[in-house]
């Protein structure tokens, strides 16, 4: 064969090859939904109740044009077009390893991003609580019923019959809290790592709050003290003494408004704050690592910090934007609900790919 004879063919077999590629991408569907192209949130139907109002009278921080109230607003490393302004208003967004969720003011789940185990397609339905975990989501019923949907290996996305108040879904686990206020949790007890910990073992008692990680639970008993169960690498698993207001897996803001991080993630330097989220890697060669933590201020401002990467931007949130009520962090994505109804996000937006194994 000469070598005229051999271009040819190779760039045959190149043609050949690439028209497989395509039909095997129209083959996987809606298996990869662009997060930056949002389901628009439908118009209210009924009478809903209004998005929470800040709890401090701070004058609001201005706003950039939105075009109209429940906009889902994108900013930072973004590989696909700007997404459609929707119309309606959100009153809760949760931020999950590669997808986000949110509630519409009507109590419908619209979910987007990142969709290889079915976590961006949520059943039809009303709902009062989301939560997106790293490859499965969970909600509330308004009969306060627990659905959840996508990535099932360890039965984290088979609730247990019952009514339930919260819901918090992490890695492997899934949390909830009863109209009692007794902890229940389904799915994988441990980490493949360190084996049995116990995340899925919530202590008796009566608790507020919930927050499932990938290797620990904590929760806010009726009395505001902090309470954590699972993985207790270098002492996380330890919250300090105090009342608390809100929690996560290794931060909680006490009475005060102060943001109080424990083991290894840096306390806030200042101010005061209502809403806080926290992104986690799972505890690793018996470090536990802490990516990143962000808030609001009383102000309605969001601050970030904990994070030393910064790689697309998530710990700067979009100048002109709130003032917010409640923020959600993942691994390299912010995400936070505004007083007027719109979802802001930003850093990697684009959704292209899963995240990094393991994170």
């Amino acid at each position: 064969m000469t070598a005229t004879h051999r271009r040819k063919a190779a760039r045959s077999l190149l043609a050949a090859a690439l028209a497989l590629a395509a039909l095997a991408l129209l083959a996987c569907g809606d298996r990869w939904r662009d997060a930056a192209d949002p389901p628009p949130a439908a118009a209210p139907t009924s009478a809903a109740a209004p998005a929470a109002a800040p709890t401090s009278a701070a004058s609001p921080a201005a706003t950039p044009d939105r075009g109209g109230r429940g906009d889902v607003l994108e900013a930072g490393h973004n590989r696909f077009e700007a997404p459609d302004l929707a119309t309606g208003r959100y009153r809760a967004v949760s931020a999950g390893r590669d997808h986000t969720c949110a509630l519409t003011e009507d109590g419908e789940a619209a979910c987007w991003g990142w969709n290889s185990s079915g976590q961006a397609d949520p059943p039809p339905g009303r709902y009062t609580a989301i939560s997106a975990g790293h490859d499965h989501t969970c909600a509330l019923t308004e009969d306060g019923e627990a659905a959840c949907w996508g990535w099932n290996s360890s039965g984290q996305a088979d609730p247990p019959p019952g009514r339930y108040t919260a819901i918090s879904a992490g890695r492997t686990h899934t949390c909830a809290l009863t109209a009692d206020g007794e902890a229940v949790c389904w799915g994988h007890n441990g980490t493949a790592d360190w084996g049995d910990l116990g995340k899925a073992d919530p202590p008796p008692g009566r608790y507020t709050a919930i927050s499932a990680g990938p290797d620990r639970t904590c929760a806010l008993t009726a009395t505001g003290e902090a309470v954590c169960w699972g993985d207790n690498v270098s002492g996380a698993g330890d919250p300090p003494p105090g009342r608390y207001t809100a929690i996560g897996t290794g931060c909680a803001l006490t009475g005060a408004g102060e943001a109080l991080c424990w083991s290894p993630t840096p306390n806030a330097s200042h101010g005061r704050y209502r809403a806080i989220g926290e992104w986690r890697i799972a505890s690793w060669r018996m470090v536990d690592v802490q990516d990143r933590v962000c808030a609001v201020t009383v102000a309605g401002d969001a601050v970030c910090w904990g994070e030393i990467w910064n790689r697309y931007g998530e710990n700067d949130p979009p100048p002109g934007g709130g003032p917010y009520i409640a923020i959600s962090v993942s691994k390299f994505r912010t995400c936070a609900l505004t007083d007027d109804g719109d979802i802001v996000c930003w850093g990697d937006i684009g959704y292209d790919q899963p995240a990094e194994v393991g994170q």
